[in-house]
């Protein structure tokens, strides 16, 4: 690949401020519920048992999706585990179990600077595209999760690089292959949804000799091969069984039906752009039309998918906030390629704006939650819309607009990753770390324990080592004379008798069964 020495400047830049802003502070916010929690505990067993060709959680199948994000996860942990027992017990398994994810989700930074270099005439577009990718909020803050659609828009940018770069240099096609088969072993059949995007921009573009490129099916055979290889594996040890289930209902049947009571409208998928896109999603009306008057000459491809992906996902019946995740790409190539080649000066109201929310955010964090990360990230946001509303107010605002406004999101982000805030659905329940460390210590391996609470907590499962089952009062007093007991205070004091208390961590009460007392 000819990159001149100042785009491999930009290129390495690029990947080195990515990594450190999906790196800093992973470990310092315990694993959240649902995918988090379940998917490390489906590595975690991968790491016991050393059977890293059939996923299970606590020994029963796991069917829900393909393995690739699990492996890199099994891999984080099991050089954790070679540290010893206290490692695994330490902040470092957060990291440990995010860190191979929020990696490979970070190098869609620099491979989108690499797109954006096939696609526009100048380099500053594709800096600006990177850039705006590295500075969105949902797509830095979900990458770092224990989550799978960071890996997806990687791949993603992988698979449309291969493709445009194929045009001029055939065999970069055998890429696009690999990239669709790595999609369909991290999330199964939205590789369809996304290879539909490129056969869609194949056809508009009238690029025929990519169905005449043998490396391109090279490729696609090679990846199919390995995706084969694995699909059948579980055929032959589950059958039937495990297709509908991964196929069915878990997959395809989202798409008509609410999975889970997971609904909204169809103008669901706005609001998450309208709630978290900010500050760049100012530029994208002008983006769209910029983009639509030169489409032959590299608007095409973002207009497409932008439009495609966002209008899939929103006619869906399951609506959850990641399922928009792979139209950030072709946003970031829309507003950077296009949004801000003529920035109007206008715009200062709107930053004007901006600053003045800054400073009520930060006056209403130092009242209510004083941490020295959230009111530098306040503090940081204050300045940087104060220099751009002062840049914007000028004649004729130039460059130095962009580059404050990149800067200061950067900064604001990195002191917004070092406070635990960043995983805020923690709050949403209560955190379980230490009661999962109390029961690990208390409990013998494989023991069933109830609890008092209304649902299942994946975090909490993991964190214990034992999925935890939860009941009624009236279920735990007859569960009791055989099983472990986690209740609250409110329930101990509600249960009517004297109870014996083995041990307590953050307001909750581990009993023993009465067989053992």
């Amino acid at each position: 690949m000819s990159l001149s020495k100042t785009e491999w400047r930009w290129l390495g830049g690029l990947t080195l401020a990515a990594l450190f802003l999906w790196l800093v502070g992973l470990g310092n916010a315990p694993l959240r519920d649902w995918d988090e929690g379940t998917y490390a505990g489906v590595a975690r067993d991968m790491v016991r048992s050393q059977d890293w060709l059939h996923l299970t959680l606590f020994g029963q199948p796991f069917w829900a999706k393909p393995p690739l994000g699990i492996w890199l996860m099994a891999m984080g942990y099991q050089v954790l585990s070679g540290f010893g027992p206290e490692a695994l017990q330490s902040p470092a398994l957060e990291f440990a179990c995010r860190a191979p994810l929020a990696m490979l989700t970070a190098l869609g930074v620099p491979l989108l600077y690499l797109l954006g270099r096939e696609l526009f005439r100048n380099q500053r577009e594709a800096i600006s595209a990177a850039v705006v990718y590295l500075t969105l909020l949902p797509v830095v803050r979900h990458g770092r999760l224990v989550m799978l659609d960071g890996m997806i828009n990687t791949f993603l940018i992988l698979f449309l690089f291969c493709l445009v770069k194929s045009k001029q240099r055939p065999p970069w096609a055998l890429g696009m292959g690999i990239a669709l088969a790595a999609i369909a072993l991290t999330k199964g059949v939205l590789v369809l949804a996304l290879g539909a995007i490129a056969l869609g921009y194949i056809l508009l573009q009238r690029q025929w000799q990519v169905f005449k490129n043998p490396y391109g099916w090279g490729g696609v055979v090679m990846g199919g091969a390995i995706v084969a290889a694995w699909y059948g594996a579980q055929w032959q040890a589950h059958g039937w069984e495990f297709m509908t289930f991964h196929f069915g209902g878990h997959s395809f049947g989202r798409l008509n039906t609410a999975f889970e009571g997971n609904e909204g409208p169809i103008w669901y998928y706005l609001l998450e752009l309208l709630k978290y896109a900010w500050p760049w999603l100012v530029f994208l009306p002008a983006a769209l039309a910029n983009a639509g008057q030169q489409w032959r000459s590299g608007g095409l491809l973002p207009l497409w998918g932008f439009g495609f992906f966002l209008s899939l996902v929103s006619v869906m019946g399951t609506k959850l906030p990641w399922y928009v995740f792979p139209v950030y790409p072709f946003l970031a190539l829309l507003i950077g390629g296009y949004g801000l080649t003529d920035i109007p000066r206008q715009l200062r109201y709107f930053f004007g704006f901006l600053t003045v929310a800054s400073f009520g955010g930060g006056a209403y964090l130092l009242w209510s939650d004083p941490q020295i990360p959230l009111l530098g990230g306040a503090a940081i946001a204050l300045v940087t819309f104060a220099l751009c509303t002062r840049s914007l107010s000028r004649p004729n605002p130039d460059r130095h607009f962009l580059i404050t406004l990149s800067i200061g999101l950067y900064l604001g982000l990195t002191s917004f990753f070092l406070s635990p805030a960043w995983v805020w659905e923690v709050n949403e329940g209560f955190p379980v770390r230490e009661i999962g460390a109390m029961v690990q210590r208390e409990v013998p391996p494989g023991a069933v324990v109830y609890w008092g609470y209304p649902h299942s907590r994946p975090s909490l499962d993991f964190y214990g080592d034992r999925p935890f089952i939860p009941a009624d009062l009236a279920t735990l007093q007859t569960q009791q004379a055989n099983h472990f007991i986690l209740i609250d205070e409110p329930t101990r004091a509600a249960w009517g008798e004297s109870l014996e208390i083995v041990a307590s961590a953050d307001g909750y009460h581990l009993i023993a069964p009465q067989i053992q007392q």
